[in-house]
């Protein structure tokens, strides 16, 4: 768990744990919020807290990890393309936000962690049993080499049927592209992600009975080890951000960040496809 504390000017305090910043007003008018929500939760500790009303800092900080601790219900979440990227990331954000995950990637891992599995496995194949998934997120893909749509849609299809069409799943990300909606890449990886977007709603209408959600991401430019060749050429690097409105590419970091937030935290957002490419397609010349 990740905390950290910096006094603010006006006496608040900064805090964050698990990624999630918390701004607290001074200790004498928060205390008594922060104390209920923990009596709430823990009869045997919660009354004397209150009584207290968290007198000192260390206090405060002890009872909003403690009460943000029960918030999180692990879940059993599967990943496929675990290996780098996006899909790495997705796995580290969830870990560290409590849950189990099991990756899912034709190649290795040097990732090790006591909440993380690594399967090798090929989505187009035949896939291993896995039982009772509750997330799942399709990440595995190519971008060229002639297979696009066998793996990104064929793969991705493989995949959800196995492991995201059952009563236990509450949540599915499909990764597609922004390609999916502009074209503006190889020819098959823009018709394989345009498949994904449409299946993804397909997906959608399947899993509502599940009280589940079903949503796709379509990302811009992001840094990641498959656009090191990108990275490494600077004109070309300054060449792609200058067909963005922020004259930026997202982190892989700001990926993971989205798609925790579409599956543990969004509760209404289903059948979507979010784009996230720093304004890339909106950017335009006006002429009069």
């Amino acid at each position: 768990m990740r905390q950290s504390l910096m006094p603010l000017t006006d006496d608040r305090q900064h805090i964050k744990i698990r990624g999630r910043r918390y701004t607290a007003p001074p200790l004498t008018s928060t205390c008594s919020v922060v104390c209920q929500s923990y009596s709430e939760d823990n009869n045997t500790g919660g009354k004397k807290l209150k009584n207290d009303r968290l007198a000192n800092t260390t206090s405060f900080i002890t009872a909003l990890v403690a009460f943000a601790e029960r918030r999180v219900i692990k879940m059993k979440v599967l990943i496929t393309g675990t290996s780098r990227g996006i899909g790495l990331a997705c796995a580290k954000k969830y870990i560290e936000m409590g849950h189990e995950v099991i990756g899912l990637d034709i190649s290795t891992s040097d990732f090790i962690h006591a909440n993380y599995t690594h399967i090798i496995a090929d989505i187009t194949k035949n896939l291993p049993d896995i039982s009772d998934i509750e997330i799942l997120i399709n990440n595995a893909g190519i971008q060229e080499g002639g297979n696009e749509i066998d793996v990104n849609l064929k793969g991705t299809i493989n995949v959800t049927e196995k492991y995201g069409i059952q009563k236990k799943i509450r949540s599915i990300v499909f990764m597609a592209s922004s390609s999916a909606s502009n074209g503006a890449e190889f020819p098959l990886y823009a018709a394989s992600k345009g498949g994904v977007v449409t299946y993804m709603k397909n997906v959608a209408l399947r899993i509502a009975p599940f009280q589940a959600t079903s949503n796709s991401i379509s990302a811009g430019g992001v840094i990641t080890p498959l656009n090191q060749h990108i990275l490494d050429d600077e004109n070309l690097y300054k060449k792609c951000l200058n067909e963005t409105l922020l004259n930026k590419w997202a982190k892989d970091y700001e990926i993971a960040d989205l798609t925790y937030y579409l599956t543990n935290i969004n509760k209404s957002i289903t059948g979507q496809d979010i784009l996230i490419d720093n304004g890339e397609q909106l950017k335009s010349n006006f002429i009069w």
